[in-house]
């Protein structure tokens, strides 16, 4: 399975910072409170771009932006299916995640519900073996997403 993460150029140094899951486990995410590692990810680039500009606030220059496509095999990986809007779901993530925790788990997007993303969990002991990766890339996108 290719998936691909997006994060701000200044949280993008290294594959290392990228895949470490420690944003998340600072300030927690939709999949996980806070304490808990995560690395999101979604199958495709334009989702895993709409994914963080749907928290952005409306700006006249967007931030610099990179990504990292990310490979893991599907087998390895739980598919939900339906995740309710209102349901409590940092608790989704907290149960699957840790050091004994499976290695990844794909929702459908609540931005694009026929779209996926896909939660990885860095502290799984074969994190390292089995997530694969290309090289960061630069990110550009267009102005006008946020400037209206």
């Amino acid at each position: 399975m290719k998936a691909f993460r997006v994060a701000k150029a200044r949280y993008a140094d290294s594959v290392d910072i990228l895949l470490s899951g420690e944003g998340a486990r600072e300030w927690g995410g939709r999949f996980n409170s806070p304490g808990v590692r995560a690395v999101y990810c979604s199958t495709t680039l334009s989702l895993a771009a709409l994914e963080i500009l749907v928290h952005a606030p409306r700006v006249e220059v967007l931030p610099e932006y990179r990504f990292l496509e990310v490979y893991v095999p599907d087998e390895v990986i739980e598919h939900l299916e339906v995740v309710d809007i209102g349901e409590a779901t940092e608790s989704i993530g907290d149960t699957r995640l840790g050091v004994g925790g499976i290695l990844g788990f794909s929702v459908p997007s609540f931005v694009i519900p026929l779209e996926r993303n896909l939660v990885l969990n860095p502290e799984h002991p074969d994190f390292p073996g089995l997530v694969t990766h290309g090289t960061i890339r630069s990110l550009q996108l267009d102005r006008r997403l946020l400037s209206r």
